[in-house]
């Protein structure tokens, strides 16, 4: 398993803990198919890696990931803008508490390989007026060392 496949498993099962209330998204880089019966779920991207001055026995790496949290809500209430606004605060919370957490714990992988979580970066909320549903994503760059074969 490559390192990118287990760090993006670490994070995956650091958001169980973190987000017990959400579930993970079976489909991850097509959103609408996530089905309208999960309120809460979240999923977890991996992005550009670029590989940064380290020693010449490994091979250290700047992997970029993109953690999205996504909620629903019930447009057939009479209330839509506030029940809205509850799910984009609390898509802001849940972010919080993600980033906040992998900074502490490194995702709880192996130190040797995870060396430093840094570069947060929290995007705009986006709605979906037409699937009732509002994301926010939480980038970040992991730093890891793999060994050279």
């Amino acid at each position: 398993m490559s390192t990118v496949s287990l760090i993006t498993e670490a994070i995956y099962d650091e958001l169980l803990t973190l987000l017990p209330d959400s579930k993970r998204a079976p489909f991850v880089w097509t959103e609408a198919k996530n089905s309208t019966k999960d309120k809460q779920v979240y999923m977890v991207r991996p992005g550009r890696g670029l590989s940064v001055e380290g020693t010449n026995r490994a091979v250290t790496v700047d992997q970029d990931f993109e953690v999205i949290v996504m909620r629903r809500w019930n447009a057939q209430s009479g209330t839509k803008d506030t029940e809205l606004d509850t799910v984009i605060l609390g898509l802001y919370e849940d972010a919080e508490v993600v980033w906040r957490k992998l900074f502490q714990r490194r995702l709880n992988a192996d130190p040797a390989k995870v060396l430093v979580v840094s570069v947060v970066d929290f995007g705009a909320p986006e709605i979906d007026n037409e699937n009732n549903t509002a994301q926010l994503s939480v980038s970040f760059t992991v730093k890891y060392r793999t060994e050279t074969t």
